[in-house]
């Protein structure tokens, strides 16, 4: 990487909460969640704000870093998670035990470990069940949608 794009990351990792406000609020006003036209705005705002981000060495990067902290904000799961740069492949169990690592580290620094060790599990259980729970509702609009779909095509083919 070049100078400019580590001087570039060390800038936005010292102004880590504006860039979790950013990603709150581009999150909360987009209504597919963290889709294409979401990073986009988010580029665009780190743009407006002085951060040159939008090149083929930092975008992928810096959206696949918002994709995370969305992820552990809560605001999406690993499966909406934009993927990192070929180069730097993560499947989506790596990316949930990064985030988990990232929340043990937080929860070691603040230094109330030993109660929170127990939480956590008892959360991580409830957050995969929630996560499989939004996959499942995913699904099965997906099934209703191709049944609905197989019903118009079925109606076409009678009229002709």
């Amino acid at each position: 990487m070049s100078a400019e794009s580590i001087d570039t990351i060390t800038r936005l990792s010292e102004h880590i909460a504006g860039l979790e406000q950013l990603i709150e609020v581009v999150i909360r006003r987009s209504k597919a969640g963290f889709d294409h036209r979401a990073q986009s705005n988010v580029v665009r705002m780190l743009e407006r704000k002085g951060y040159a981000i939008n090149t083929p060495e930092l975008r992928p990067r810096i959206l696949a870093a918002a994709g995370v902290l969305a992820l552990e904000l809560g605001y999406i799961t690993t499966d909406d998670a934009p993927r990192l740069p070929t180069g730097l492949t993560v499947d989506e169990r790596q990316l949930a035990q990064v985030v988990s690592h990232l929340n043990q580290l937080a929860d070691k620094m603040a230094g109330d470990n030993e109660e929170e060790v127990i939480e956590d599990s008892q959360f991580e259980k409830e957050a995969k069940l929630h996560e499989q729970s939004e996959t499942m509702s995913r699904l099965r609009t997906k099934l209703d949608s191709a049944d609905r779909l197989m019903r118009r095509l079925q109606g076409n083919d009678d009229n002709h």
